[in-house]
């Protein structure tokens, strides 16, 4: 691994992970993106945050291994019955559950999948990493202007 490469993966976990072991908020660049509530699959709702936050750092990985700036409709919604899911470039980042609906207030697994898709795909287009340079956008940087 090269020093920019060492650097990036410093920044990247940085960016994420900085958290309270407790804390079940999901923080992406600066922003509030959701908050998991539900322990499931025999996981606390931190623990479950925790291993969101370390997908998040190894997509980001991934993106900037590919030298490709992550497009909007490269996070995508699944909404499979019974497991509707939000991905990025085909990789897993959550799986809502009907607990997760149940005690973030809403009506269904599929309504949260799709509020948690659009602050996902909004707040990972905005910090990652743009292709080349590997330096991140600043706050407010419109990523497509030159």
């Amino acid at each position: 691994m090269n020093r920019s490469s060492r650097a990036l993966t410093l920044l990247l976990a940085l960016l994420v992970m900085i958290a309270h072991p407790r804390d079940t908020t999901i923080v992406i660049g600066d922003a509030e993106v959701l908050r998991i509530r539900a322990d499931a699959g025999g996981r606390t709702a931190a623990q479950r945050a925790a291993a969101m936050r370390q997908r998040i750092v190894d997509i980001y990985q991934a993106i900037a291994k590919s030298n490709t700036a992550l497009k909007p409709d490269e996070v995508t919604l699944d909404l499979a019955p019974g497991a509707p899911s939000v991905r990025v470039r085909g990789m897993l980042l959550l799986t809502v559950t009907p607990e997760d609906a149940k005690l973030n207030g809403n009506s269904t697994m599929e309504e949260l999948a799709r509020i948690w898709h659009v602050r996902l795909r909004d707040a990972m287009v905005k910090a990652a990493p743009l292709p080349e340079t590997l330096e991140y956008p600043s706050p407010g940087a419109n990523p497509d202007s030159p």
